[in-house]
């Protein structure tokens, strides 16, 4: 699971804690629903909604947390 100290994650752990993030390069907004875990792998993800399209995306929680997205607020 992704540390405590990630700015756009910390507090989520697996329960939803609704946060919203603006994607750098589009410039969307969208609100976390919760990080989860692939069961097949193990691996961690980010499940987030678009704001203005309410369309559901899953991405790996590192790929995530590299500097695509910045926290909008808290």
């Amino acid at each position: 699971m992704v540390s405590p100290e990630n700015p756009l994650l910390h507090g989520t752990g697996y329960l939803p804690v609704p946060r919203r993030v603006k994607h750098v390069k589009s410039g969307g907004t969208y609100r976390i629903i919760v990080q989860a875990r692939i069961e097949h792998d193990q691996s961690d993800v980010v499940v987030y909604q678009s704001k203005q399209h309410g369309t559901v995306w899953v991405r790996p929680t590192a790929e995530f947390c590299d500097g695509r997205f910045v926290a909008i607020d808290q």
